[in-house]
Protein backbone atom coordinates (compact mmCIF):
# COMPACT_ATOMS: atom_id res chain seq x y z
CA UNK A 1 0.00 0.00 0.00
CA UNK A 2 1.05 3.41 0.30
CA UNK A 3 4.51 3.39 1.33
CA UNK A 4 4.59 6.10 3.99
CA UNK A 5 7.90 5.15 5.94
CA UNK A 6 9.58 5.74 2.13
CA UNK A 7 10.61 9.28 3.48
CA UNK A 8 13.06 7.94 5.89
CA UNK A 9 15.49 7.04 2.98
CA UNK A 10 17.66 8.78 0.53
CA UNK A 11 16.86 8.92 -3.11
CA UNK A 12 19.92 7.25 -4.04
CA UNK A 13 19.25 4.28 -1.72
CA UNK A 14 15.50 4.11 -2.88
CA UNK A 15 16.68 4.11 -6.55
CA UNK A 16 19.25 1.29 -5.79
CA UNK A 17 16.50 -0.51 -4.24
CA UNK A 18 14.10 -0.15 -7.31
CA UNK A 19 11.61 2.73 -5.55
CA UNK A 20 10.70 6.09 -5.59
CA UNK A 21 8.68 8.74 -3.66
CA UNK A 22 7.14 9.66 -6.57
CA UNK A 23 6.30 6.38 -8.11
CA UNK A 24 5.46 4.19 -4.99
CA UNK A 25 4.21 6.56 -2.91
CA UNK A 26 1.14 7.43 -4.96
CA UNK A 27 -1.95 6.18 -4.31
CA UNK A 28 -1.74 4.58 -8.20
CA UNK A 29 1.42 2.78 -7.58
CA UNK A 30 -0.27 1.45 -3.93
CA UNK A 31 -3.48 0.41 -6.01
CA UNK A 32 -0.80 -1.23 -8.42
CA UNK A 33 0.49 -2.92 -5.89
CA UNK A 34 -2.10 -4.45 -4.35
CA UNK A 35 -3.79 -5.62 -7.44
CA UNK A 36 -0.56 -7.65 -8.07
CA UNK A 37 -0.53 -8.98 -4.56
CA UNK A 38 -4.42 -10.20 -5.11
CA UNK A 39 -3.44 -11.16 -8.55
CA UNK A 40 -0.19 -13.05 -7.04
CA UNK A 41 -2.82 -15.21 -4.75
CA UNK A 42 -5.24 -16.20 -7.28
CA UNK A 43 -7.63 -13.65 -5.96
CA UNK A 44 -10.01 -11.21 -7.36
CA UNK A 45 -7.89 -10.57 -10.38
CA UNK A 46 -6.51 -11.54 -13.53
CA UNK A 47 -3.41 -9.82 -15.43
CA UNK A 48 -3.47 -9.57 -19.29
CA UNK A 49 0.09 -9.67 -20.28
CA UNK A 50 -0.66 -8.53 -23.72
CA UNK A 51 -3.26 -5.51 -22.81
CA UNK A 52 -1.37 -4.59 -19.87
CA UNK A 53 -4.22 -4.70 -17.87
CA UNK A 54 -5.85 -6.03 -14.63
CA UNK A 55 -9.30 -7.64 -15.41
CA UNK A 56 -11.88 -8.59 -12.55
CA UNK A 57 -11.91 -12.66 -12.09
CA UNK A 58 -15.08 -13.43 -14.35
CA UNK A 59 -16.46 -15.79 -11.48
CA UNK A 60 -16.11 -12.93 -8.73
CA UNK A 61 -17.87 -10.30 -11.68
CA UNK A 62 -20.54 -13.04 -12.34
CA UNK A 63 -21.13 -13.35 -8.57
CA UNK A 64 -21.43 -9.53 -7.98
CA UNK A 65 -22.97 -9.02 -10.86
CA UNK A 66 -26.04 -11.02 -10.19
CA UNK A 67 -26.12 -10.08 -6.57
CA UNK A 68 -26.21 -6.43 -7.60
CA UNK A 69 -28.99 -6.86 -10.45
CA UNK A 70 -31.28 -9.37 -8.28
CA UNK A 71 -31.22 -6.35 -5.05
CA UNK A 72 -31.61 -3.80 -8.05
CA UNK A 73 -34.64 -5.37 -9.74
CA UNK A 74 -36.21 -5.84 -5.98
CA UNK A 75 -35.67 -2.48 -5.44
CA UNK A 76 -37.60 -1.45 -8.47
CA UNK A 77 -40.32 -3.70 -7.44
CA UNK A 78 -40.67 -2.65 -3.98
CA UNK A 79 -40.43 1.12 -5.56
CA UNK A 80 -43.64 0.35 -7.81
CA UNK A 81 -45.28 -1.27 -5.03
CA UNK A 82 -44.76 2.05 -2.86
CA UNK A 83 -42.65 0.98 -0.26
CA UNK A 84 -41.31 3.87 2.24
CA UNK A 85 -37.64 1.96 2.11
CA UNK A 86 -37.32 0.53 -1.56
CA UNK A 87 -33.51 -0.45 -0.87
CA UNK A 88 -33.73 -1.18 2.47
CA UNK A 89 -36.42 -4.10 2.21
CA UNK A 90 -34.44 -5.33 -0.94
CA UNK A 91 -31.29 -5.57 1.15
CA UNK A 92 -33.41 -7.68 3.90
CA UNK A 93 -35.11 -9.45 1.16
CA UNK A 94 -31.79 -10.63 -0.29
CA UNK A 95 -31.25 -12.89 2.86
CA UNK A 96 -34.15 -13.51 4.57
CA UNK A 97 -36.36 -15.26 1.92
CA UNK A 98 -35.66 -18.89 1.85
CA UNK A 99 -35.36 -20.64 -1.48
CA UNK A 100 -34.81 -24.13 -1.21
CA UNK A 101 -32.83 -23.67 2.33
CA UNK A 102 -30.98 -20.87 0.88
CA UNK A 103 -31.42 -17.06 0.67
CA UNK A 104 -31.11 -14.96 -2.65
CA UNK A 105 -27.66 -13.48 -1.58
CA UNK A 106 -26.17 -16.97 -1.75
CA UNK A 107 -28.31 -18.66 -4.58
CA UNK A 108 -27.24 -15.35 -6.77
CA UNK A 109 -23.43 -15.90 -5.89
CA UNK A 110 -23.30 -19.27 -6.87
CA UNK A 111 -24.87 -18.70 -10.04
CA UNK A 112 -26.48 -21.82 -12.11
CA UNK A 113 -29.94 -22.65 -13.11
CA UNK A 114 -30.65 -22.18 -9.60
CA UNK A 115 -30.02 -18.27 -9.97
CA UNK A 116 -31.87 -18.30 -13.30
CA UNK A 117 -34.52 -19.78 -12.28
CA UNK A 118 -35.28 -17.05 -9.36
CA UNK A 119 -34.28 -14.34 -11.89
CA UNK A 120 -36.45 -14.98 -14.08
CA UNK A 121 -39.42 -15.25 -11.20
CA UNK A 122 -38.43 -11.94 -9.83
CA UNK A 123 -38.04 -9.89 -13.67
CA UNK A 124 -41.44 -11.04 -14.28
CA UNK A 125 -42.63 -9.29 -11.03
CA UNK A 126 -41.24 -6.34 -12.72
CA UNK A 127 -42.06 -6.99 -16.12
CA UNK A 128 -45.50 -6.98 -14.60
CA UNK A 129 -45.89 -3.75 -13.22
CA UNK A 130 -44.81 -2.15 -16.31
CA UNK A 131 -47.80 0.07 -17.81
CA UNK A 132 -46.46 -0.46 -21.45
CA UNK A 133 -46.06 -4.02 -21.26
CA UNK A 134 -49.15 -6.29 -21.33
CA UNK A 135 -47.38 -8.75 -19.70
CA UNK A 136 -49.14 -11.72 -17.88
CA UNK A 137 -50.30 -10.71 -14.03
CA UNK A 138 -47.83 -13.58 -12.05
CA UNK A 139 -49.27 -15.54 -9.10
CA UNK A 140 -45.56 -16.08 -7.74
CA UNK A 141 -44.48 -13.10 -5.94
CA UNK A 142 -41.61 -14.79 -4.19
CA UNK A 143 -42.38 -13.82 -1.10
CA UNK A 144 -42.68 -10.31 -1.43
CA UNK A 145 -45.67 -8.95 0.75
CA UNK A 146 -46.90 -6.87 -2.35
CA UNK A 147 -50.54 -8.73 -3.74
CA UNK A 148 -52.56 -5.46 -2.66
CA UNK A 149 -50.59 -4.11 -5.35
CA UNK A 150 -50.65 -6.75 -7.78
CA UNK A 151 -54.43 -6.86 -7.46
CA UNK A 152 -54.34 -3.09 -7.84
CA UNK A 153 -52.61 -4.07 -11.78
CA UNK A 154 -54.64 -6.51 -12.48
CA UNK A 155 -57.56 -4.19 -11.54
CA UNK A 156 -56.06 -1.61 -13.78
CA UNK A 157 -55.59 -4.10 -16.40
CA UNK A 158 -59.17 -5.26 -16.76
CA UNK A 159 -60.35 -1.77 -16.47
CA UNK A 160 -58.08 -0.86 -19.59
CA UNK A 161 -59.10 -3.94 -21.63
CA UNK A 162 -62.93 -3.38 -21.12
CA UNK A 163 -62.27 0.48 -22.00
CA UNK A 164 -60.59 -0.53 -25.04
CA UNK A 165 -63.69 -3.53 -25.85
CA UNK A 166 -65.73 -0.68 -25.28
CA UNK A 167 -63.67 1.71 -27.61
CA UNK A 168 -63.53 -0.95 -30.48
CA UNK A 169 -67.72 -1.85 -30.35
CA UNK A 170 -68.46 2.13 -30.26
CA UNK A 171 -66.76 2.45 -33.26
CA UNK A 172 -67.86 -0.48 -34.81
CA UNK A 173 -71.45 0.13 -33.96
CA UNK A 174 -71.23 3.86 -35.69
CA UNK A 175 -69.12 2.31 -38.59
CA UNK A 176 -72.77 -0.01 -38.99
CA UNK A 177 -74.78 3.10 -38.85
CA UNK A 178 -73.32 5.32 -41.01
CA UNK A 179 -72.89 2.76 -43.43
CA UNK A 180 -76.69 1.96 -43.06
CA UNK A 181 -77.30 5.52 -43.73
CA UNK A 182 -75.04 6.01 -46.77
CA UNK A 183 -76.52 3.23 -48.04
CA UNK A 184 -80.10 4.55 -47.94
CA UNK A 185 -79.50 7.88 -49.40
CA UNK A 186 -77.54 6.54 -52.31
CA UNK A 187 -80.12 2.99 -52.80
CA UNK A 188 -83.42 4.84 -51.33
CA UNK A 189 -85.89 2.13 -51.24
CA UNK A 190 -83.67 -0.84 -52.59
CA UNK A 191 -81.52 -0.10 -49.70
CA UNK A 192 -82.37 -2.55 -47.10
CA UNK A 193 -82.65 -5.88 -49.65
CA UNK A 194 -79.39 -4.48 -50.72
CA UNK A 195 -77.92 -4.75 -47.65
CA UNK A 196 -79.25 -7.59 -46.78
CA UNK A 197 -78.10 -9.52 -49.76
CA UNK A 198 -74.58 -8.38 -50.32
CA UNK A 199 -71.39 -10.28 -49.22
CA UNK A 200 -68.21 -9.69 -49.06
CA UNK A 201 -65.31 -12.57 -48.88
CA UNK A 202 -68.30 -14.38 -47.14
CA UNK A 203 -69.19 -12.01 -44.68
CA UNK A 204 -72.59 -9.99 -45.01
CA UNK A 205 -71.89 -6.69 -45.94
CA UNK A 206 -72.21 -4.64 -43.21
CA UNK A 207 -70.58 -6.76 -40.72
CA UNK A 208 -67.73 -6.56 -42.99
CA UNK A 209 -68.10 -3.03 -43.55
CA UNK A 210 -67.88 -2.10 -39.44
CA UNK A 211 -64.99 -4.35 -38.96
CA UNK A 212 -62.07 -1.88 -39.43
CA UNK A 213 -61.52 1.84 -40.91
CA UNK A 214 -60.04 0.16 -43.84
CA UNK A 215 -63.00 -2.28 -44.98
CA UNK A 216 -65.68 0.67 -43.95
CA UNK A 217 -63.95 3.06 -46.24
CA UNK A 218 -63.21 0.39 -48.83
CA UNK A 219 -67.05 -0.55 -48.62
CA UNK A 220 -68.35 2.57 -50.03
CA UNK A 221 -67.11 1.53 -53.14
CA UNK A 222 -69.83 -1.34 -53.33
CA UNK A 223 -72.35 1.71 -52.87
CA UNK A 224 -70.98 3.39 -55.26
CA UNK A 225 -71.35 0.47 -57.83
CA UNK A 226 -74.86 -0.24 -56.50
CA UNK A 227 -75.98 3.67 -57.08
CA UNK A 228 -74.34 3.16 -60.19
CA UNK A 229 -76.50 0.24 -61.09
CA UNK A 230 -79.60 1.46 -59.71
CA UNK A 231 -79.35 4.66 -61.53
CA UNK A 232 -79.03 2.94 -65.23
CA UNK A 233 -82.24 0.48 -64.10
CA UNK A 234 -84.05 3.60 -63.10
CA UNK A 235 -83.03 5.42 -66.72
CA UNK A 236 -84.21 2.33 -68.51
CA UNK A 237 -87.35 2.05 -67.08
CA UNK A 238 -88.24 5.37 -67.55
CA UNK A 239 -87.21 5.01 -71.32
CA UNK A 240 -89.27 1.89 -71.33
CA UNK A 241 -91.90 3.46 -70.02
CA UNK A 242 -92.16 6.01 -72.51
CA UNK A 243 -91.75 3.29 -75.32
CA UNK A 244 -95.05 1.50 -73.53
CA UNK A 245 -96.56 4.97 -73.95
CA UNK A 246 -96.26 5.04 -77.52
CA UNK A 247 -96.68 1.21 -78.03
CA UNK A 248 -100.22 1.82 -76.05
CA UNK A 249 -100.95 5.14 -78.19
CA UNK A 250 -100.36 3.33 -81.10
CA UNK A 251 -102.34 -0.07 -80.37
CA UNK A 252 -105.62 2.22 -79.21
CA UNK A 253 -105.08 3.72 -82.66
CA UNK A 254 -104.76 0.73 -84.57
CA UNK A 255 -107.67 -1.56 -83.12
CA UNK A 256 -109.98 1.69 -82.74
CA UNK A 257 -111.06 0.29 -79.33
CA UNK A 258 -109.66 -0.01 -76.21
CA UNK A 259 -110.37 -3.43 -74.78
CA UNK A 260 -109.35 -4.98 -77.67
CA UNK A 261 -106.49 -2.62 -77.75
CA UNK A 262 -105.59 -4.12 -74.04
CA UNK A 263 -106.01 -7.75 -74.73
CA UNK A 264 -103.09 -7.11 -77.83
CA UNK A 265 -100.59 -5.05 -75.24
CA UNK A 266 -101.14 -8.28 -72.67
CA UNK A 267 -101.32 -11.52 -74.69
CA UNK A 268 -98.42 -13.65 -75.30
CA UNK A 269 -97.16 -13.56 -78.72
CA UNK A 270 -95.32 -16.23 -80.97
CA UNK A 271 -93.02 -13.70 -82.33
CA UNK A 272 -92.14 -12.46 -78.97
CA UNK A 273 -91.35 -15.62 -77.83
CA UNK A 274 -94.31 -15.98 -76.03
CA UNK A 275 -93.56 -12.27 -74.27
CA UNK A 276 -96.46 -9.67 -74.10
CA UNK A 277 -96.29 -6.69 -76.23
CA UNK A 278 -96.24 -4.11 -73.41
CA UNK A 279 -93.66 -6.38 -71.36
CA UNK A 280 -91.43 -6.87 -74.07
CA UNK A 281 -91.47 -2.99 -75.25
CA UNK A 282 -88.10 -2.34 -73.21
CA UNK A 283 -85.76 -0.24 -76.75
CA UNK A 284 -86.63 1.19 -79.71
CA UNK A 285 -85.82 -1.90 -81.49
CA UNK A 286 -88.43 -3.57 -79.24
CA UNK A 287 -90.62 -0.81 -79.77
CA UNK A 288 -90.37 -1.27 -83.81
CA UNK A 289 -91.14 -4.96 -83.95
CA UNK A 290 -94.13 -4.76 -81.45
CA UNK A 291 -95.34 -1.94 -83.90
CA UNK A 292 -95.21 -4.43 -86.78
CA UNK A 293 -97.61 -6.78 -85.12
CA UNK A 294 -100.47 -4.12 -85.21
CA UNK A 295 -103.29 -4.35 -87.48
CA UNK A 296 -102.68 -1.97 -90.34
CA UNK A 297 -105.22 0.91 -91.05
Amino acid sequence: MLRTDLSNYKPKALAAAGYSRESFGSPSQAVTEYLFNLFTDRQAVVWERDEQRFYVDPDLHARVHNRYDLERTVACIAKDAGHPDPDGFSRRWMRRYNVGGRNPWKVAAEGGDDFRALDKRVQAIFDMSRSYRDLPIVDDLCGLPFQEWRDGIRKKREEKEAAERKRIEDAKESRRRNFAIAAQNALKDEAEIWLASTVVDGVPITEWACGSDDFYWRAFSHIDRAEDARKRRVLAAEAAGELRKRLTTASNKAFRDPDRARLFLNSAHPKLAGRRPIEACETDADLRVALALLPKA
